[in-house]
């Protein structure tokens, strides 16, 4: 389990992981509120807001969380980034 800010690289690096998270999103930070927000929707993590955060809640709400890990299509990956390439 791995207890994070909800930042698009932090999330992007979980992803590669395929680690479930409990996301606490910077206050004020609007791209981290929705990004966490979102990611939750889609049972990828669940999120705790700093001001509710605890080490005891977050490890609760991770043990009741359906979480649900993405499978990258890393055929779709590999092609794009050679067509990049190729188009240099």
């Amino acid at each position: 389990l791995v207890i994070s800010r909800s930042g698009y690289t932090t999330v992007m690096d979980l992803v590669k992981l395929g680690r479930p998270a409990v996301l606490v999103p910077t206050p004020g930070q609007a791209e981290q509120e929705y990004l966490s927000e979102h990611l939750e929707r889609e049972q990828f993590s669940c999120r705790l807001s700093q001001n509710a955060f605890s080490l005891p809640a977050a490890l609760r709400l991770a043990a009741d969380f359906p979480f649900r890990q993405p499978a990258p299509d890393m055929e779709a990956y590999t092609a794009a980034v050679k067509g990049l390439v190729e188009s240099l």
